[in-house]
């Protein structure tokens, strides 16, 4: 049975469906926005004398790997068909979908090192914060849980696939791969319990300050707001 004219014009629009545009304008927002704040952060550090801790070198290059991650975006437009469908990419080059693939794998390696140093790095300078207490304890658990995900992380993707070439090579013969689905959900879920402790630790302290309740709001605000900025604008970034 021919196709309809209708059909046709519906498949020719899905083919022509073009996001590339977007996607840069988002690399490069997230790119400037990102840079902004670790200028600004750096900064602030200028205008104090205080003793210089490890989160200040962590940030940086969780930076670092953003940079790497929008410039691997950039590729993955220009070069990978990335913003077009696959069926748009497959009549245009398939070769383009391989290469796709080990962009997509290489960036996955640099999304989980960034996420876990710029989560670090604000969990040091909790630690430079909170000299003792049960807030200094707690940061080093999540300290130690970060660690080990991102740990877990990269034994996974070693082991995504074997041959780890299955991932963009879909012609390879006889390969195991994880459950992709449920190993993305776990993930998510790892991420949600880290983010929330982040966000959490100094609740404890600044609830037991002796300070207004109007203090302790602002000052509880001030933390608040500082973790979902680095969280939300160098680490979750990766993950949008």
């Amino acid at each position: 049975m021919a196709a309809s004219p209708q059909s046709e014009q519906l498949s020719q629009a899905h083919l022509e469906e073009d996001r590339s545009n977007q996607l840069i304008a988002a690399v490069a927002t997230i790119l400037v926005l990102s840079t902004i704040f670790l200028a600004l952060r750096l900064y602030a550090r200028v205008l104090t004398t205080a003793e210089r801790g490890w989160d200040e070198f962590i940030l940086p290059v969780a930076w670092i790997l953003v940079v790497g991650i929008c410039a691997t975006d950039i590729v993955l437009v220009n070069k990978a068909g990335a913003g077009r469908h696959v069926e748009f990419v497959i009549t245009k080059d398939p070769n383009m979908l391989v290469l796709r693939g080990k962009l997509v794998y290489a960036q996955s390696w640099l999304t989980a090192v960034s996420n876990t140093l710029s989560r670090v790095s604000i969990v040091a300078l909790y630690l430079r914060v909170f000299t003792k207490g049960i807030t200094r304890t707690l940061s080093w658990v999540v300290v130690s849980y970060l660690i080990n995900f991102v740990v877990a992380q990269m034994i996974a993707g070693g082991l995504e696939c074997r041959p780890i070439s299955a991932l963009w090579d879909k012609d390879v013969v006889g390969a195991k791969c994880i459950n992709f689905i449920l190993f993305f959900k776990l993930s998510g879920v790892m991420n949600i319990i880290a983010d929330v402790a982040i966000m959490l630790l100094p609740a404890y302290t600044v609830w037991n300050l002796h300070a207004s309740t109007a203090r302790k709001a602002g000052i509880g605000l001030v933390f608040l707001s500082g973790s979902l900025l680095v969280v939300s604008i160098v680490s979750r970034f990766a993950n949008r």
